[in-house]
Formats: C-alpha cells, sequence, structure tokens
C-alpha cells in the first residue's frame, strides 16, 4: 500500500461512523544531523504509533530508520538512520514515515491494528509499536514492527 503525503481518516471496525486519523511523509535524515525532527501536518489528539522505513541505500549497507523517543505534544516526533556503528555519521537517507491514532480500522478495505507497548526505560532500551493489516478474502497478514529507541533528548 503507497499513500502521498498528507492527512488521511480511517474507520473502526466495529462502527464506521467512528473515524481515526492518520499521517504519512517522507524526510531526509541523517547526515550531519543525528536526529531530524519531523512535524505531523496536523496535530494528534492522543500519542500516535509511529512506523518507519528507510527507503533509500546511500550507506550502502543495512540500515534502518529509528524514532528517537514518543512525541509528548503530539505535534512532532524525531527519526535518525541508524547502522551497526549507531545513529551518527551516517550518510543521508530518504525516510518514509506514517503515523495513526492507536485503533482497530480498515484501510484500503484491509483490516489493521495500530498498537504499542509502553514501559520504555533504561532496563528496556525498546518499546514495540506494530500495525498488522490483514486482507478480508486470502487472509493474509502483514505485520510492520518498529522499535523506538530510549536515547536521552
Amino acid at each position: 500500500m503507497a499513500f502521498d503525503a498528507g492527512v488521511y481518516e480511517t474507520a473502526d471496525t466495529a462502527d464506521n461512523t467512528v473515524h481515526y486519523k492518520f499521517q504519512v511523509g517522507k524526510v531526509a535524515c541523517g547526515g550531519s544531523e543525528e536526529w531530524t525532527e519531523v512535524k505531523f501536518h496536523e496535530e494528534f489528539a492522543t500519542d500516535p504509533v509511529i512506523l518507519t522505513q528507510m527507503q533509500t541505500w546511500n550507506n550502502g549497507k543495512l540500515g534502518r530508520a529509528r524514532t528517537k523517543s514518543k512525541s509528548t505534544d503530539k505535534k512532532s516526533f524525531k527519526i535518525g538512520v541508524e547502522m551497526k556503528g549507531g545513529t551518527s555519521g551516517n550518510k543521508k537517507e530518504w525516510c518514509g514515515w506514517m503515523a495513526i491514532e492507536k485503533s482497530e480500522g480498515l484501510i484500503g478495505g484491509l483490516r489493521y491494528i495500530a498498537k504499542s507497548e509502553d514501559g520504555l526505560s533504561n532496563e528496556k532500551p525498546t518499546a514495540k509499536s506494530s500495525m498488522t493489516m490483514q486482507a478480508s478474502h486470502s487472509q493474509r497478514t502483514t505485520s510492520c514492527p518498529h522499535q523506538a529507541s530510549s536515547h536521552p533528548s
């Protein structure tokens, strides 16, 4: 599934009159900046689940897009490029992102569940956010796990 950058709505699985907001975008991150701030197109009412994906291969080695910490103002988040050596000193990469309110609903006819695991601490350095989508006819499930780091602000 692909989306142009912007703000979208989805419907609840149980009650299609209940709608949830999701936003999509892409950003150049990494390079001389360890973390890049991404401002949402619109403010969320609650902390969203944020999924990221590195979409270019400029570093020429395995890496991933990483979020720094949960958005506390519901207006932005920070993203970086992480390679084996960490998040600093990497070349710029294009990273796609999707932020969605915690919910269960339908996007493009596919059922999804967007949730996150709380309890991020120094003893537990990663938290998991995930979005699972399931096609009703073929029953294929796609899971998009994402780990957010607990780097200090």
